[in-house]
Order: C-alpha cells, then structure tokens, then sequence
C-alpha cells in the first residue's frame, strides 16, 4: 500500500533506453521551439524529431517482445510465464491509494482520523496479548560490574547496520552514524555509556512507527489481512547489538537453537 496521491511510477523501464530518451528529449526540444517561433522551418523539424522518437520507440518494442518470444519458448517459458502472470494480475488490483479500513463492525471508514484510531486501537489490542509462560527465573551475576562500551564495540555494531533503511521516530538514519565526516562512533560511544550509567534511554527509543503491509490476499480493508512492521530508532538498534554482542560472548546456545543465530536460518 502506498500514501493516497503518490504518483505511480511507469513499469516499462526496459522501453526507457538512453537512445529512446536522446530521441524523445530532441522531440520535445523540437516542440518547444516550435512554441516560441512557430514557423514552417521549425514545425519541419518538430515533425521529423516526432518521426524519429516514434521509431525509436518501435525498434525498442520490438527488439524486446522478440527476446520475450525467445525466452517462452525455452525451458523455462512454463516458470516465466507464471511469473509474468502473477505481476500482471498485481498490477490490475486497484489497491495503489487505498486508505480506508473496516471498523470492528465492517463499516468502512474513509475519514483518516479515524482511519488511523482503528488501527491505533487494533494494533494495541494484539499488542497487549501475552501468552502464558513460566515465570523467567532471577539468578546473581556471574560476570561482575557492567564494563564501559567501547568504540571498538560502537564501530563493530556500526558496521552490521544497513544504508537507506526506513528512520524510526527520532528521523535519524544509520546513514548519519555511518558517516565518515565527523567522530560519530565516539560520540555514540559517549552516549550509550551514559545512558547506562544513568539507567534512562531517550523517550523515541520508546516509541515506534507502525506500518501496516498488506499480505497480497484477502480484503484491504480488513486489518487482519495486514502484517505490521514497526520502524525503530536506529541509534536504539546499534546499542542493541552491542549488548547482543557481549551476550552471545557469555551464553552457551544448544546446537538445536536456530532463530537469531547466524547461519542456522530454517
């Protein structure tokens, strides 16, 4: 699902080629200069530009629908074609601005203030289900007083952290902690010593973004045809990784533990 009046983006980039776009841009050149002195010689001109961009494109159609041909008729056609299949049926369901959401009776809501109520109520009542567990037992430490965070540690955590990702809250990317002109290892290294010395983290490593994404089947307006995912603070997620660090230094895991463990995905 994307933000109600996001411009949609053209699927056929294999059509925009640097030859189409040299001669689609000398058209529109040509058209602009007719529009600023229309004379015959210049109309002569926007017309051959018009014939040449036409052409190119026709080319470029063609030369692509006889590889599509090519590629249907070897081995995996059969593959090809159902994948061809499925993006195609993707792209005719109209759920691009799709905004509204079923209350708890079924009555769509198209008012985004309440739009954004009924998800707010929905995710904090699925949020707030916890299954029964056994109490976790409390045990003395065995490993003596919590040493300082180290920027060795800082930059090692740093480097696990992916570019271009979603901010959380605080708006502030992994980009900006990655970033070589300025110390921001040590400066991080600061801040998450102090934040353990004094047993207070910042209020946006509280809070999150919620972002529904819908399964691809069922009803978009029923919210439990969504999946949420929830957009943290980034800053929050490199102190989280150092402590899962100095964790897993410690823990001795079964060789039947395969979630969260690197290399044992199922």
């Amino acid at each position: 699902m994307t933000k109600p009046g996001r411009r949609k983006l053209d699927k056929q980039t294999w059509l925009w080629t640097d030859h189409v776009r040299d001669k689609v841009r000398e058209k529109k050149k040509q058209y602009h200069a007719f529009l600023s002195e229309k004379t015959d010689d210049n109309w002569q001109r926007y017309q051959i530009a018009k014939k040449e961009a036409k052409k190119a494109v026709a080319s470029e159609k063609a030369a692509h629908y006889a590889e599509l041909n090519k590629k249907l008729e070897s081995r995996e056609g059969e593959r090809y074609i159902y994948r061809l299949a499925k993006l195609r049926n993707r792209q005719t369901e109209d759920i691009e601005k799709f905004f509204g959401i079923n209350d708890e009776n079924g009555h769509l809501l198209t008012d985004r203030r309440q739009t954004l109520k009924r998800w707010r109520e929905y995710f904090a009542n699925i949020s707030t289900i916890e299954f029964a567990h056994p109490a976790i037992p409390c045990a003395p430490p065995v490993h003596g007083r919590v040493q300082k965070i180290t920027v060795n540690e800082t930059i090692a955590a740093l480097t696990k952290m992916k570019s271009g990702k979603a901010t959380g809250p605080d708006d502030l990317a992994a980009d900006l902690w990655k970033s070589k002109g300025w110390n921001p290892a040590g400066w991080l290294t600061e801040f998450f010593n102090q934040v353990v010395a004094e047993k207070k983290v910042p209020e946006s490593w509280q809070q999150s973004t919620t972002i529904p994404i819908w399964k691809k089947k069922g009803s978009p307006g029923d919210c439990t045809c969504y999946r949420p995912i929830r957009l943290l603070s980034h800053s929050m997620k490199i102190f989280e990784r150092i402590v899962d660090s100095r964790i897993r230094d410690i823990v001795e895991l079964t060789t039947n533990q395969c979630g969260f463990v690197a290399g044992c995905s199922t």
